[in-house]
């Protein structure tokens, strides 16, 4: 199975502001998976529409660029469904990251219209189908991008 996943560069006047990373979404999250209403042979056949927001990098300075971090996200989100859809043939409906509470709130992810789902169960990926309990749970966020689409998604086909 392809790698999917899309890389971005956030540019003003040719200065780098933000490096964004995208790829597909955790194989088993209960919040997200209990928000959508997905039995276990539903996330199997539908997780490939949403997207994970696997890095976020601010470079510019935050103060001199204030709300850098959400113009980023919001202009990201923006395009990504087309833009996946162009590279891997198939559109994206909603999306997910994480946050580690103890070092950010996701002041950024609020700002841009993400719903805090809750905490994950503390676990990490550690190879390609293996993970590892690490004890520090992060914060699930989650973005739709089409409504009608994520509608979709939570329907039993």
């Amino acid at each position: 199975m392809e790698l999917q996943q899309l890389r971005y560069v956030a540019e003003y006047q040719g200065q780098w502001m933000a490096l964004l990373g995208w790829s597909a979404p955790a194989l088993h999250l209960q919040a997200r998976d209990r928000w959508l209403g997905w039995s276990p042979e539903q996330r199997r056949r539908r997780r490939h529409f949403l997207a994970q927001n696997s890095r976020f990098l601010i470079l510019g300075d935050r103060h001199q660029f204030p709300n850098l971090a959400t113009r980023s996200l919001a202009l990201c989100c923006a395009r990504l469904s087309d833009d996946w859809h162009e590279h891997h043939d198939h559109p994206i409906v909603a999306v997910e990251s994480f946050v580690d509470g103890q070092i950010t709130r996701g002041t950024a992810y609020k700002a841009s219209g993400w719903t805090l789902l809750g905490p994950t169960a503390g676990f990490g990926r550690c190879a390609k189908d293996f993970y590892e309990r690490h004890d520090r749970p992060k914060q699930l966020w989650v973005r739709v991008l089409d409504s009608a689409g994520t509608a979709a998604l939570k329907t039993d086909l």
